[in-house]
């Protein structure tokens, strides 16, 4: 099938265990399902980030590494389900719930996206994206340089 969102394939090869795994997949579910928006996506993972526990601590990095690899299969999405993923894809920036070089992998997928030109589908993808976390790019001048 096209992604693996709730494939929950690779999971013990990316070290994340199980019911990590599960609990990562049944929160894009909700998302992808209509049954939560994005944004109490993001505020169940600040809450999760916000604890000393571990495992809410691997939830989150579970959630953003799926979402960093299903950004290849974006292009083969239904419009519905690329357009929440381009809002979830910003709202990580936005939040700062991606960092380091997380952070700058994300930053060159919106780039990317943006440059393929507005006869492309992800180009849409990158402007959904890039508005989600237009407060934090003077952050990064060099980025507004590309």
């Amino acid at each position: 099938g096209v992604g693996a969102l709730g494939g929950g394939q690779g999971a013990s090869a990316e070290g994340f265990a199980p019911d990590v795994e599960a609990e990562a997949n049944g929160l894009f579910q909700r998302v992808y399902t209509g049954g939560a928006s994005v944004d109490e996506l993001v505020a169940s993972l600040h809450a999760l980030r916000a604890t000393s526990d571990g495992r809410s601590q691997e939830v989150v990095a579970c959630v953003v590494h799926n979402l960093f690899e299903e950004y290849r299969f974006f292009p083969k999405y239904p419009d519905r389900h690329l357009h929440i993923s381009a809002h979830l894809f910003g709202a990580l920036i936005e939040h700062e719930l991606v960092a380091s070089i997380t952070l700058g992998m994300f930053l060159r997928y919106v780039l990317e996206a943006v440059r393929k030109g507005p006869e492309h589908r992800m180009f849409a993808f990158g402007v959904v994206a890039l508005d989600r976390f237009k407060r934090r790019v003077p952050e990064w001048p060099q980025y507004c340089a590309q």
